[in-house]
């Protein structure tokens, strides 16, 4: 376990537009594939790259 300062708990690690990019991202990929998708993302110099996408497996019915 890593302790981390409280005031550190409250501050977001995503800007307002990554946040955006990312459901962006997500929609139009789960509209290509026509299945919810579980996908993995990095930042870096803060473009988004996809890394791998799957279909999502554990959804009830």
């Amino acid at each position: 376990m890593v302790e981390t300062y409280p005031k550190s708990r409250t501050i977001c690690s995503l800007n307002d537009n990554q946040l955006r990019q990312l459901h962006d991202l997500g929609l139009k990929i789960e509209k290509e594939f026509n299945f919810p998708q579980d996908i993995e993302w990095a930042i870096e110099n803060d473009e988004i790259y996809i890394l791998q996408s799957r279909p999502i497996t554990t959804l009830k019915k």
